[in-house]
């Protein structure tokens, strides 16, 4: 198992790598691009054609895991969920998956992996920060969604941590222009765990987890 160290360091080198890869225009190293996943979507984005009217769900499993066909028939909204990535590794694929394909908005939940291996919560924000920030750069609208409560709390789903990341999202769409979309209020329990009936894992939504947050995110977004 990869090292918590190990995990940092090789965040830290691909993120030098990206900067050196955009400023000299050379496509990033193997070790960068597997890292950020960026071979997954390659060949679907070509296939995309937004035409500034679709959506891009940016994020992890939760994001992955959402059949939007269904949850949200009739719409051009397109899924690019990774499971298990951080907001590093989002980062370093938000221009591929996100920005090249000219969407009308994008809505990002991310969080959850980074609170998983203790990820310094100030990295979290800045990566929150810079896609917040790429987004503006090309007219993208942003919108964050929550990081989800969960069941399995302790010392590896820090509910502390959680709400620290929510916090800061919750101020820097106050101010920035970006909205939250907020699942707390019905999806977390007097005890700040996430509802029972709305996972199998304690972790990820099942059905009625996901049609949850398809109710509260029509409550937020217009429809497109």
């Amino acid at each position: 198992m990869t090292s918590f160290r190990h995990t940092v360091s090789l965040a830290l080198a691909v993120g030098l790598a990206a900067i050196i890869a955009f400023v000299s225009g050379r496509a990033l190293p193997f070790e960068a691009r597997t890292y950020a996943q960026l071979d997954r979507y390659q060949e679907a984005n070509r296939n995309v054609d937004c035409k500034r009217a679709c959506t891009i769900f940016f994020g992890d499993s939760i994001t992955e895991g959402w059949r939007l066909e269904l949850s949200f028939p009739g719409r051009n909204y397109v899924n690019r969920g990774i499971g298990g990535q951080t907001t590093s590794q989002m980062l370093l694929r938000f221009h591929q998956d996100v920005v090249s394909l000219h969407p009308a908005a994008v809505v990002i939940m991310a969080g959850i992996n980074d609170v998983a291996l203790h990820s310094p919560i100030s990295e979290v924000e800045a990566n929150y920060q810079a896609m917040s920030e790429i987004s503006k750069e090309n007219g993208i609208s942003v919108y964050f969604e929550s990081v989800l409560p969960v069941r399995k709390s302790g010392r590896k789903y820090s509910t502390e941590a959680i709400s620290e990341l929510n916090h800061w999202l919750q101020a820097h769409c106050s101010t920035s222009g970006d909205s939250l979309i907020d699942y707390w209020p019905q999806m977390a329990d007097k005890d700040m765990r996430l509802l029972p009936e709305l996972s199998d894992d304690g972790l990820h939504p099942n059905s009625k987890g996901y049609s949850t947050m398809t109710f509260v995110f029509d409550q937020k977004v217009p429809a497109r």
